[in-house]
């Protein structure tokens, strides 16, 4: 990756938030806090729309970070120097790229109804295979962003600046009330479009 995005080079976010419900099409899904609890997060790879020829990077590396929290699945990675990776970045810092989503395996799952049809409600996975920087997600209310002393997006509608005097924090879960903000916006926005 060039020089000048060498700042631009750390994402994060949340590809799975905990009881925020998405239609699926002939159903609705949410997946249920605890869902982690015993999964297997060994094996996950960070990808684009899912496709293994994609990589930009992986567990078992210093540039992948993946930690259940109260929030859902977070994830925190370093981007490669390489095309790949700095096409991410620019699509990223643009606002183009936005959003992510997670494969797994090994479903424990229970039904319930929601606004007059099925709620499938995720409640444990055995393994998760990957978390995927996608185009089109299941869940609008997932958001990636590029971690950044200094820059100005717009995120699927909804404009967020920072400032110089904005700090690049070393522990999301612990400093970064903006983004947490800024998701619980989404959420809040998922459920009422949900419920109109």
């Amino acid at each position: 990756m060039s020089n000048s995005n060498s700042t631009l080079s750390t994402v994060f976010g949340y590809p799975v938030l905990y009881n925020v419900p998405y239609d699926m099409g002939n159903h609705f899904e949410q997946v249920a806090p605890g869902c982690f609890d015993k999964a297997d997060l060994s094996e996950i790879r960070l990808l684009r729309d899912h496709n293994p020829s994609l990589l930009l990077s992986r567990i078992g590396t210093p540039t992948l970070t993946v930690k259940p929290d109260a929030k859902g699945l977070f994830f925190r990675a370093t981007m490669p120097d390489t095309e790949l990776g700095e096409e991410t970045a620019k699509l990223l810092q643009s606002g183009v790229l936005t959003q992510l989503s997670w494969g797994w395996s090994g479903t424990v799952d229970r039904w319930s109804t929601y606004k007059g049809r099925q709620l499938r409600i995720i409640t444990a996975v055995q393994t998760v295979w990957d978390i995927s920087l996608v185009t089109y997600p299941a869940n609008p209310a997932t958001l990636v962003q590029l971690e950044a002393p200094l820059f100005t997006s717009t995120l699927s509608g909804r404009a967020a600046t920072f400032t110089t005097s904005t700090p690049v924090f070393d522990a999301f879960e612990d400093n970064f009330q903006w983004m947490q903000q800024i998701m619980d916006a989404d959420a809040r926005r998922v459920y009422s479009q949900s419920n109109n």
